[in-house]
C-alpha cells in the first residue's frame, strides 16, 4: 500500500497548468501523441516555496538530475470511457501510468488516476480544476468523491481540491539548469483526501501541494510537489517532494539561440571541440546535455572541450557567456 500511495507524487503532479493568462490547461505541451519530457531533480530537503503574490524573486539551487519522464496526451478506449465516466482525455506518463480528465479546454475535470498499485476513480464527484483562461489573483475550488484500490485494499475517498494562481515575479535555478531571472507566473493545486476503509472512516490523509512555475511564451518551465502521506494503520507518516523541469523549454528557450557566429569546431568531434567565434574569457559555463536532458559535462571557462569519454550520439552544448547564452547541436562519433 505504501508503494501505490508514493506513487500519487508522479500520477497528479501533471494535471496542473496555468500561465496567466493561460488559455487551456495543457498549454505549452506538444501536439497530442507527441511525448512532452520532463527532468526530474532532487533537492536536499524540501524547499520554500512560501513567497506568493506580485514582484516575487524565487531562487533555487543546490540539485541534483535524476531520471527523465515522458507524458503525452491521447483519446480514452471504449473500456475507459466506461470505467471513468465522463473522460475525454487521457494524459499519459512513461506509457503506463494515466490521468484521465474530463470536460473541455476551458473547464477541466479530474475523472480518474491509475498507476502501479493505485487507482483512484472520482466516479461520485470528479475534481474541477478551474476554468481557463487563467491569470494573477484566480482561484478555484472544488469537491471530490470516489472509489480507490491500493494493492489489496479498496474503499472511499472524500477531498478537497483547490487552484490558486498566487504569485508571479521571476525564476533563477541554479547549478546545472541554467534559468536565470525567468519571468514566470506560479500556480499552487492543493488536493486533500480522506480514505475510508470498510465500516472504518479516515483511516489515513493524503494532502498534495503542487505549485508550477510558467514561463513568459514558454509554457510551465519548474514544478516541484510535496505530499504528506498519513496511514496510522501502517505506521505511514511522511513527507515527500518531487521537482521537475520541462527539458523542451529547456532546450527551445528562446534565450537559448543557435548563434551562427558561434560554432564548434570540428562537428561531428572524435574526441574533443573547439568553440569558434566567443572569446574564452567571456563564457560562463558550457554543459553538455544528452537528447533527453541529462547534463553529461559541465566546463566552467575556456572554449576547448574534451567529451571523448561520452557514448556516441547527438548531444546539446548550452553556453553562458556575459550578454546571452547559446545552444549547439553536437555529433559525437
Amino acid at each position: 500500500m505504501k508503494k501505490a500511495l508514493l506513487s500519487l507524487i508522479g500520477l497528479i503532479s501533471f494535471f496542473a497548468q496555468a500561465q496567466g493568462p493561460v488559455e487551456t490547461l495543457f498549454s505549452g505541451y506538444p501536439e497530442p501523441g507527441t511525448p512532452s519530457m520532463w527532468q526530474t531533480i532532487e533537492f536536499p530537503g524540501v524547499l520554500n516555496q512560501s513567497a506568493a503574490g506580485a514582484n516575487q524573486d524565487w531562487v533555487y539551487g543546490g540539485f541534483t538530475n535524476t531520471n527523465v519522464v515522458y507524458y503525452s496526451l491521447r483519446v480514452p478506449t471504449a473500456l475507459e470511457t466506461t470505467t471513468y465516466p465522463g473522460t475525454v482525455l487521457v494524459n499519459e506518463r512513461n506509457l503506463s501510468d494515466q490521468i484521465f480528465l474530463g470536460g473541455s479546454d476551458a473547464q477541466r475535470t479530474i475523472t480518474g488516476i491509475s498507476g502501479a498499485g493505485l487507482t483512484l476513480n472520482y466516479n461520485t464527484n470528479s475534481a474541477a480544476l478551474g476554468t481557463f483562461p487563467m491569470s494573477f489573483g484566480y482561484t478555484n475550488s472544488d469537491t471530490t468523491a470516489g472509489t480507490y484500490l491500493f494493492d489489496e485494499y479498496n474503499g472511499t475517498f472524500t477531498g478537497t481540491v483547490s487552484t490558486v494562481v498566487d504569485g508571479y515575479g521571476t525564476l533563477t535555478l541554479t547549478d546545472e539548469i541554467l534559468f536565470d531571472d525567468k519571468p514566470v507566473t506560479r500556480v499552487k493545486v492543493t488536493q486533500t483526501m480522506s480514505m475510508n476503509y470498510l465500516s472504518f472512516n479516515n483511516v489515513g490523509t493524503v494532502t498534495q501541494t503542487l505549485y508550477v512555475y510558467y514561463g513568459l511564451g514558454d509554457g510551465p518551465l519548474f514544478r516541484t510537489t510535496t505530499t504528506t502521506i498519513n496511514v496510522p494503520l501502517l505506521g505511514i507518516n511522511e513527507t515527500m517532494e518531487q521537482a521537475e523541469f520541462n527539458i523542451y523549454a529547456f532546450l527551445d528557450n528562446p534565450d537559448f539561440q543557435d548563434d551562427k557566429m558561434v560554432s564548434v569546431v570540428p562537428n561531428p568531434v572524435k574526441s574533443t571541440f573547439e568553440l569558434q567565434g566567443i572569446s574564452s574569457d567571456s563564457i560562463k559555463s558550457v554543459v553538455i546535455v544528452d537528447q533527453n536532458g541529462k547534463v553529461v559535462s559541465r566546463q566552467n571557462a575556456g572554449t576547448t572541450f574534451d567529451i571523448g569519454h561520452l557514448a556516441n550520439g547527438v548531444y546539446f552544448g548550452i553556453i553562458e557567456s556575459g550578454s546571452a547564452r547559446h545552444i549547439k547541436k553536437i555529433i559525437k562519433q
